[in-house]
């Protein structure tokens, strides 16, 4: 099944939680609606509750953990275009095992 925000607009799924808001509609039909289990509906439940008006499924792409933690310096400059470190240096630069 196709990813959440390829299958609806925001404005779709907006208008879906507002009727599950007012109990127009169940639980249990607003998932089969949409395809998702109850542990993503809350989630989703939880981010339109918060900012109704900013709500969002678009998705949205994180940083890994490693090059979060490595941005800070040196692995800032390997991260600029044009640079020539690769992905190995991000991955091993602070550890304890040695790089070859």
């Amino acid at each position: 099944m196709a990813q959440l925000h390829k299958r609806f607009t925001d404005e779709q799924i907006k208008v879906l939680f507002q009727s599950y808001c007012q109990g127009k509609i169940s639980r249990a039909d607003l998932q089969e609606m949409i395809g998702i289990g109850k542990s993503r509906f809350f989630v989703l439940l939880k981010a339109y509750r918060s900012n109704s008006d900013r709500f969002t499924i678009a998705y949205q792409r994180v940083l890994c953990i490693f090059a979060q933690k490595y941005t800070l310096r040196g692995a800032q400059n390997c991260l600029r275009p044009g640079s020539n470190c690769d992905l190995e240096y991000i991955l091993h630069r602070g550890s304890h095992f040695p790089t070859q």
